[in-house]
């Protein structure tokens, strides 16, 4: 195993916030009132709750922040807590006598979510110092009733999941074109099409470099905990990250993955020497997912995940399943039709002539779209054809070469990321699409990173 990190995290117990200097009181937002309770917050309605937390909207009152409309996240169960320097003796001694009755699964489980608070609000401080533009505006920590709470300015409810749901329902990228602020999208036209993924796949990679200019692998890049902004994307839920690009690693644990498998690269485990690449293999399923029309749908792209991994992560042999799983080339009660598969496919380990594959994929969901009709939503070469010509094209943008650098089985042969933006940026311009580019606003070397012990 690696060298143990500089900063261990071992339990709730063992780990507080003043061991990071970093989460000193200037982390911490001043109400205006000496304990800082409910007199200075109005927690509103509860946004969501996860294995590990709770957010609510609400609003602040007193201090700068006065009448700041605001999201708040509390870990789950931190009433199980009972190592807090912040708390009364009543409230101690509630604590103690809770942590007796509940049992240890509750402990575990109220243990992590107070673990990845505390990592959430480490790389939060550290994107916001390096890298505001790429997450959602932190404003610190708050006590409420002696516990701590994470409390961002609210910026939007939507996110990229949001989105592709209402894509989904309504069979058109028009959300998606209105959330990333591309007006001149026209539901149907090929042009259009590629211009919108190329420019989701632009915010992803940037999102991707920004998170490692700050020193921060996320971990866990999913349409969920990207918020739709003001025609960009914001990262959100950093506790599954890592500060990988500093001295001192907080929230890294060699042996420990705690990201969506859905989402996650082949290694599942951050190889350090690549650490800047992971995120990436994220971005480009995401790219998957918008390509390919039934992949909208959240079930659909569940089915796809387990074919995919089924397939070794690998697009060409998942897309080789799904043409011999069409039922309408394979024909009616199982019998085959009387063509046989394309000469690339009877040569199923020959990877050599990607050009010929490609041009295949295309012919055959053609076929299949002219045999027969397919029931809306089904996975079959004809649902995905509009995803298969778009990736044929030659030059810049999203296209075979370019996704295929993305999901590179090992991360060392990935793509570089920004060699990505760039692509990406050149076929925007090339097609007459403005772009903004964040990330380039202040350049990686200019930026001092702080270390683990310091703020």
């Amino acid at each position: 195993p690696p060298p143990v990190p500089d900063v261990p995290l071992t339990g709730p117990c063992n780990v507080s916030l003043a061991d990071y200097q970093c989460l000193n009181d200037h982390h911490f937002i001043e109400l205006g009132t000496d304990d800082g309770d409910l007199e200075g917050v109005d927690l509103g309605t509860k946004l969501g709750a996860g294995s590990y937390g709770s957010v609510f909207r609400g609003k602040l009152r007193g201090g700068e922040h006065d009448g700041l409309d605001i999201v708040a996240k509390r870990a789950r169960d931190w009433e199980g807590r009972i190592c807090d320097d912040n708390l009364n003796n009543t409230q101690m001694e509630d604590r103690i006598r809770h942590f007796a009755e509940i049992g240890t699964i509750a402990r575990d489980c109220a243990g992590l979510s107070i673990k990845y608070l505390e990592v959430e609000a480490y790389m939060n401080d550290l994107v916001m110092a390096a890298r505001p533009a790429a997450a959602a505006p932190y404003l610190g920590m708050v006590m409420l009733n002696g516990s701590r709470w994470l409390v961002w300015e609210y910026a939007g409810a939507d996110t990229l999941e949001d989105v592709l749901v209402r894509c989904d329902e309504l069979g058109s990228l028009a959300p998606l074109a209105k959330a990333l602020r591309y007006d001149d999208f026209v539901e149907g036209d090929a042009g259009c099409f590629q211009n919108l993924v190329n420019i989701l796949a632009r915010h992803l990679v940037e999102c991707v470099i920004m998170m490692s200019e700050a020193g921060v692998a996320h971990r866990d890049v999913k349409p969920l905990n990207m918020l739709c902004v003001g025609g960009r994307l914001l990262m959100i839920d950093f506790g599954s990250a890592a500060s990988m690009g500093i001295s001192g690693r907080v929230g890294y644990d060699w042996d420990k993955s705690p990201c969506d498998p859905r989402y996650a690269p082949p290694e599942q485990f951050i190889d350090e020497r690549y650490w800047t690449k992971f995120d990436l293999y994220s971005a480009g399923l995401i790219v998957v997912r918008v390509i390919f029309r039934p992949l909208w749908c959240g079930k659909y792209f569940d089915e796809f995940s387990d074919q995919y991994h089924k397939a070794g992560y690998d697009l060409d042999r998942w897309l080789d399943a799904v043409i011999r799983s069409d039922t309408t080339l394979q024909g009616a009660g199982g019998q085959k039709r009387a063509w046989r598969l394309p000469l690339a496919f009877r040569r199923r380990g020959d990877r050599s002539d990607s050009s010929e594959r490609e041009g295949e994929y295309i012919e055959l969901a053609a076929k299949s779209c002219s045999l027969e009709a397919h029931a809306e939503g089904k996975l079959t070469m004809c649902s995905i054809i509009e995803g298969l010509e778009l990736l044929s094209h030659d030059g810049e943008g999203v296209c075979w070469a370019s996704l295929r650098g993305m999901l590179k089985e090992h991360p060392k042969d990935r793509a570089d990321p920004r060699r990505v933006l760039d692509d990406l940026d050149a076929s925007l311009k090339s097609a007459g699409v403005e772009i903004d580019r964040r990330c380039a606003a202040v350049d990686a070397a200019e930026v001092e990173m702080p270390s683990a012990g310091g703020g």
